[in-house]
């Protein structure tokens, strides 16, 4: 990441820090009410479902007996359950349909009424249709199987069929025929609820010439259905089972990041940096006005005036049709006209590291303090003879030092072994210090 990029996250983090603040609460929060509800206590809610309170079953049964003389069946013989019969020779269909009522409890009536029913339709339209009843029957007690007989003559509906064909023509639809069951059950309990089930069945019957052919539905189920109440434990979607606990992490993160920043007084900008930012904006947006070239002397001569922003430079540079000339080794601007230098100097960058004022003190090895003093020459204490002077009248002053105080030498060199000791101590002290801590800051022993 560059420095203007860096100094824009950075005011922008400035100028947004508690509205993100507020927003990463807001998204923990949510993220542990979601956690707790999804995954602690979830609680429990009140649910219906349709369950079968009893079931009515019902089939039918079918017949056929032998009336006519004939060479495959003796006169009286039942064909029972057959798909197809002679009409000429078992022209009458015997059919019985049987309900029972499993599982049903409480009193319970079941009323059974068979219909013949032929009509001729399609697919969408019915022309023409004649319904007559053939029996019906009602039982009181749902602890036996009920059932209806009904018969039906083939021949009759054969001419039944031609006649109505005669009298109103012939229809485009289908002429079918089928014996219909209307099926009725009503059940009570001693608790005064009362349920009620109805429906219909159809035996159908083809008629197709000196033949009829019966397709039976096979086993009827129909069921009751109730409603029940029952309170089970809530169940929540990957919403909130796999986002709450995202959330929370999230949230919590961000809080923790941007605590961290506001602890170390960051990210607001400092007015140097402020300066410097407003400076890289204007480098960029102006790029297009600034050539890279080395003042000649004699510009350098012309009197200057400071410009408050690299922004007005540019604009001075417009207005006065110049060009702005860039340092090519530092961040001076200039606009050179014919009597002025109009300067702008860019804010430096702040430093890496951080500048330290304090001085550092590094003690040097025991080994190096005692090589020193081993080879260090002791102060001198001889006497030492007057020093005498010669002021501008010629007057001579004796000046005298006590010859008992030591002196130091202070033209002395430093010894061989003192030179390495130097190096290391300050070698250690600009390691231990600070980035940007001047050369001068550093004192040993």
């Amino acid at each position: 990441m560059d420095e203007a990029t860096r100094l824009r996250v950075r005011s922008a983090l400035s100028s947004w820090l508690t509205v993100l603040l507020v927003v990463s609460f807001a998204i923990g929060t949510a993220g542990v009410w979601a956690t707790y509800t999804a995954h602690v206590d979830s609680g429990t809610e009140t649910v219906e479902r349709q369950t079968t309170a009893w079931t009515a079953t019902g089939s039918f049964d079918h017949s056929a007996t032998v009336t006519r003389d004939n060479p495959l069946y003796p006169v009286g013989t039942t064909l029972t359950n057959r798909s197809t019969f002679f009409r000429t020779v078992t022209p009458v269909l015997d059919g019985r349909f049987t309900v029972a009522t499993p599982g049903i409890d409480g009193n319970a009536s079941i009323a059974l009424s068979t219909a013949l029913l032929v009509e001729s339709t399609d697919e969408e339209t019915t022309y023409w249709s004649d319904s007559r009843p053939l029996n019906a029957v009602t039982a009181t007690s749902a602890d036996e199987p009920a059932s209806v007989a009904f018969s039906v003559n083939t021949s009759e509906v054969a001419d039944r069929i031609a006649a109505i064909e005669e009298e109103v023509g012939t229809a485009p639809g289908e002429t079918t025929v089928a014996v219909v069951v209307d099926v009725e059950i009503q059940r009570s309990t001693t608790g005064g609820a009362t349920s009620r089930l109805s429906f219909s069945s159809r035996l159908p019957i083809a008629l197709n010439g000196d033949t009829y052919t019966v397709s039976g539905p096979g086993r009827i189920e129909e069921p009751v259905q109730r409603t029940v109440s029952e309170r089970v434990e809530r169940e929540y979607g990957p919403i909130r089972s796999i986002g709450g606990p995202a959330a929370l992490v999230v949230g919590l993160v961000g809080i923790g990041a941007l605590g961290y920043v506001a602890g170390r007084e960051r990210p607001a900008l400092t007015d140097t940096e402020r300066a410097r930012l407003e400076y890289l904006n204007d480098r960029s947006e102006f790029d297009q006005w600034i050539v890279s070239v080395r003042l000649p002397p004699d510009a350098r001569d012309r009197p200057t005036a400071e410009a408050g922003s690299l922004a007005d430079l540019v604009n001075l540079a417009i207005d006065t049709d110049n060009a702005v000339l860039e340092e090519p080794d530092g961040d001076a601007f200039h606009v050179v006209s014919d009597e002025y230098r109009y300067t702008y100097r860019a804010p430096r960058p702040r430093p890496t590291g951080r500048v330290s004022d304090r001085r550092i003190r590094v003690s040097s090895p025991r080994s190096c303090r005692e090589r020193s003093t081993a080879v260090a020459r002791p102060p001198t204490t001889e006497p030492r003879p007057p020093v005498t002077t010669q002021s501008s009248t010629d007057t001579r002053v004796t000046e005298t030092r006590d010859e008992t105080t030591p002196r130091r030498d202070t033209n002395r060199t430093r010894s061989p072994l003192q030179t390495p000791c130097l190096q290391r101590r300050t070698a250690i002290a600009k390691k231990a210090a600070p980035t940007g801590t001047r050369a001068t800051d550093y004192e040993s022993d």
